[in-house]
């Protein structure tokens, strides 16, 4: 099988953009500001050129504007890239920032604090639905200190605060960004603990401003999925498709399912160990091939770093591509 190796301490991530065979994305730490005793400051962000190979820093974050940007970017034509800084700030609580690929110039458009919600630690990534507006979450803030649901306008630059979660009823630490169902208009996604057990799956209406918890994760019975740490996606089947941390005869994390028709969850695939475990703040991609690809924080083999796996939607089968290996 084969072993990859992780040579770095920087979580980055890759976003396509309007340049053709260009990659975007950001890391933890690093570029002119790093602070080489406090790692790991800062960050940046950069673009990659699979086709000459070239990796060109385009912009350093000072502290001012956030540093430890660590969400995957989002593009929005023209040449606009939104993401997130865990801190930093006029708030010392991190940022949304939005950059120009056409200037290279980056500018503050949320500073966040106590009331529209703060730290990201990473995970909460930003999107855009059909109306047109940027949506994105917190993981804690708010009225309740469980986190938010907010949006910001590109036309006009104002953001605003749709929902105040609540830990005993919608459930608290949003994590991944919201999946859109583009025919009924609801954002599904979840949180990593509250409600009735240890986290929800929730659905949020745009036009209405409300919250509906669909499944409350429990590990009982059957050793059900709870934690959901990973995104939604939608696959081609129609199902929603996530991850949890734990659950599973083994705890050591599940896929499930999510119907939107019938509002029914199911467990489809148990890590355990020697094909993953520990499916921590990524989200599942489905390629042309039909196949789920997904990575995990634990198993694999004694070391025990993560796997690469497929999984594929027509057995409920998963397949190790390849073994994580920090070095």
């Amino acid at each position: 099988m084969k072993r990859i190796l992780l040579f770095s301490f920087f979580i980055s991530s890759f976003s396509f953009s309007y340049s053709q065979y260009v990659l975007y994305g950001v890391t933890g730490g690093g570029g002119a500001y790093y602070d080489p005793s406090e790692p790991p400051k800062y960050g940046t962000i950069f673009s990659y050129n699979p086709l000459t190979n070239k990796q060109t820093i385009l912009f350093s974050f000072n502290g001012t504007d956030g540093f430890e940007p660590a969400s995957k970017l989002l593009y929005v034509p023209d040449s606009l890239l939104y993401g997130t800084t865990n801190v930093g700030g006029a708030n010392g609580m991190g940022t949304v920032f939005r950059f120009d690929l056409k200037t290279n110039t980056e500018n503050v458009v949320i500073n966040y604090d106590s009331a529209n919600g703060y730290t990201n630690l990473g995970a909460n990534q930003l999107m855009q639905a059909k109306d047109g507006l940027i949506y994105g979450t917190s993981w804690e803030g708010g009225k309740y200190g469980a986190g938010v649901i907010y949006s910001y306008d590109i036309q006009t630059g104002k953001d605003s605060v749709r929902y105040n979660l609540v830990d005993s009823i919608t459930g608290s630490g949003c994590y991944m960004e919201l999946c859109e169902d583009t025919v009924s208009g609801i954002l599904y996604g979840t949180t990593e603990d509250g409600g009735a057990g240890q986290g929800v799956l929730y659905g949020f209406n745009p036009k209405t401003n409300r919250d509906s918890v669909y499944v409350n994760f429990k590990l009982s019975p059957n050793n059900g999925p709870y934690q959901p740490r990973d995104g939604l996606i939608r696959a081609s089947n129609g199902l929603l498709y996530g991850m949890s941390l734990a659950g599973g005869k083994f705890d050591s994390g599940t896929i499930y399912t999510f119907n939107t028709l019938t509002g029914a969850m199911n467990m489809v695939y148990q890590f355990d160990g020697i094909h993953g475990a520990y499916p921590n703040a990524n989200e599942l991609l489905q390629l042309s091939n039909g196949l789920l690809y997904g990575m995990t924080t634990g198993g694999g083999d004694a070391a025990g770093d993560g796997v690469l796996f497929s999984f594929n939607p027509a057995n409920n089968t998963v397949k190790s591509i390849g073994i994580f290996d920090w070095q």
